[in-house]
């Protein structure tokens, strides 16, 4: 019995000596491995310091590869606003001449009126419509500064007008310009002094209310870095107010998608002139003959229905804005 003992006891000293070993070598290994895991952690961290505290240079290799990825970009962003280009029209900061500009406005006015007769198109006021141009057509010379965009607002207004008429449209009644600030008139406008505006001034309001603040500038960024909208494009707007049938109006539009000016349009107001649908013109017949006798309707025949159709339909006043972008170039 005692000797039974002895080995139970022998035995259990050796498993537990075993399982001792055992959690010893895992530990150490454990400890070993925490130990290699530390020290990677404070080398990187030692590494990430130095990157945060070394002060950064250009490298020549870098400077040279941005070289050449700048040459790339001006080669695609000319090919890129060249294609935007295409059909515009552009400005001439060279043309100030008042005299040369009436002349020519006289001119091109002369040509769309005759246009608009061989198109049978009807301009409100006739041969006096100014398309847009009402001061200039009363013989009141613009600023010289702003003869070039007043050219090329002409130039716009007669492609536009061009495209209108050759759709068949049947009555041009308006065309709006967006209005010039001329440097000549901020001259006359600084002149007057704070309060000195005149009586009636639609400006007078807006000058009083804004006296003493700067005047806000809409700066976009790319990359972080400001860019000058002026220096990317320009842009004109007009409204132009005409009579036309539905599917003239879809004509004019898809037009204006394939014009090589580049047209945006920004609203568009069409109003049904009259109702499409009315009583046949060859009827003849009157409320009465649509009753049997006892008094009991019937349907009337063919010839007395109501009709309607594209045949049958009546134009609409639309007013239609737009605006035409002009890009630069570099």
């Amino acid at each position: 019995m005692k000797l039974d003992k002895n080995i139970l006891f022998a035995s259990g000293t050796v498993v537990v000596g075993i399982m001792a070993l055992v959690v010893a070598v895992l530990l150490f290994r454990g400890i070993s491995s925490f130990s290699a895991e530390e020290k990677g952690l404070k080398g990187a961290i030692t590494r990430l310091r130095h990157f945060y505290k070394k002060k950064p240079f250009p490298s020549q290799e870098n400077i040279e590869k941005e070289k050449e990825n700048k040459v790339k970009l001006d080669e695609w962003y000319s090919k890129f606003v060249a294609g935007l280009q295409q059909g515009q029209v552009c400005l001439d900061p060279g043309n100030k001449s008042p005299s040369i500009f009436i002349g020519v406005y006289g001119k091109t006015q002369g040509d769309l009126i005759q246009k608009s007769k061989e198109n049978v198109v009807k301009l409100s006021g006739g041969d006096d419509f100014a398309f847009g141009f009402e001061k200039e057509a009363a013989g009141a010379p613009p600023p010289p500064d702003d003869v070039p965009t007043l050219t090329q607002q002409l130039t716009m207004i007669k492609r536009i007008s061009h495209l209108l008429m050759d759709s068949n449209v049947k009555e041009i009644s308006l065309i709006t310009r967006g209005k010039l600030k001329s440097a000549q008139s901020n001259k006359r406008r600084r002149s007057t002094g704070p309060g000195m505006a005149r009586a009636g001034s639609s400006s007078r309001g807006r000058s009083s209310a804004g006296r003493g603040q700067k005047k806000a500038v809409t700066v976009s960024r790319v990359n972080n870095l400001p860019v000058n909208a002026a220096k990317l494009y320009s842009k004109q707007h007009f409204t132009i107010h005409f009579r036309a049938k539905e599917q003239v109006v879809l004509k004019i539009l898809n037009k204006l998608a394939k014009e090589g000016m580049f047209c945006v349009v920004t609203s568009l107001e069409m109003v049904r002139i009259g109702n499409d649908i009315r009583s046949s013109e060859n009827s003849t017949a009157s409320k009465d003959d649509e009753v049997i006798k006892g008094g009991v309707s019937k349907y009337p025949d063919s010839i007395y229905r109501m009709v309607c159709g594209i045949d049958q339909e009546n134009v609409m006043d639309v007013k239609l804005s737009l605006t035409i972008y002009n890009f630069q170039g570099n």
